[in-house]
């Protein structure tokens, strides 16, 4: 980081666990990864995956077309992360659900199996049964390619995400509400999570709670409560 901030590029408040935007002089927004993933919100299981991540980045292959390409590995474990933050922290896309498939089906069965010994440690045991039931009810696939036994119940909750709510639950209602009634009306979608992951749902507050705080010289220093319509 500090060596991007010696290229005198401007630093956005737009950041995360694993990349931070920055803008030149002509505000030309760009994403700068510093770490593998964001990994899940329960810290402890994030530890254990962003170590596994770490790890197996290193066996990363350049390409043809000039750039390294991490391992199918990586990508199976890294991409199921990335679905589970999307979906408990605001929303996740149907492009995302299909970029999954298409990893799949080009997965060998040993790197599938070595994903699916740490489903558990990795705290993604519960959005992957949901995963594997939407994909074999959307997209008809094999047994032979799942990870684990489909979850019906956490799939038709995933499902239901996704077509109400797309990426990030841009097309959710509810946008020219007062921040007030808004703001409420996320804490307590939030919340309901508790029934699809308990622990996930529990750490995913206390990250929503440390971000407001940390934030606190920022609505300060705009005068605003709500940092909803703010553009960084």
């Amino acid at each position: 980081m500090g060596l991007l901030r010696e290229t005198e590029m401007q630093e956005s408040l737009k950041d995360s666990p694993h990349h931070t935007h920055m803008k030149n002089d002509r505000a030309i927004d760009v994403e700068v990864h510093f770490r593998t993933s964001s990994g899940n919100y329960n810290p402890f299981a994030t530890r254990q995956l962003l170590k596994y991540l770490d790890w197996e980045i290193l066996n990363s292959v350049e390409v043809p077309e000039g750039f390294c390409a991490h391992s199918m590995k990586f990508a199976l474990a890294m991409q199921l992360s990335h679905i589970y933050r999307h979906f408990i922290g605001g929303g996740v896309g149907l492009r995302q659900i299909v970029d999954y498939y298409v990893l799949l089906r080009h997965s060998s069965e040993s790197e599938r199996r070595e994903l699916m010994a740490n489903l558990n440690r990795f705290g993604l045991r519960k959005i992957a049964g949901a995963l594997m039931w939407l994909l074999r009810e959307s997209f008809g696939l094999d047994e032979s390619l799942m990870l684990c036994k489909p979850d019906e119940f956490r799939g038709r909750w995933l499902l239901r995400e996704i077509l109400q709510g797309g990426n990030f639950g841009r097309h959710v209602g509810g946008g020219r509400l007062k921040w007030l009634y808004w703001w409420l009306g996320k804490r307590k979608k939030s919340l309901s999570y508790w029934r699809f992951d308990l622990a996930e749902t529990f750490w995913a507050e206390v990250d929503y709670w440390k971000v407001f705080v940390e934030n606190t010289s920022t609505r300060i220093r705009l005068r605003k409560i709500s940092l909803r319509d703010v553009k960084f």
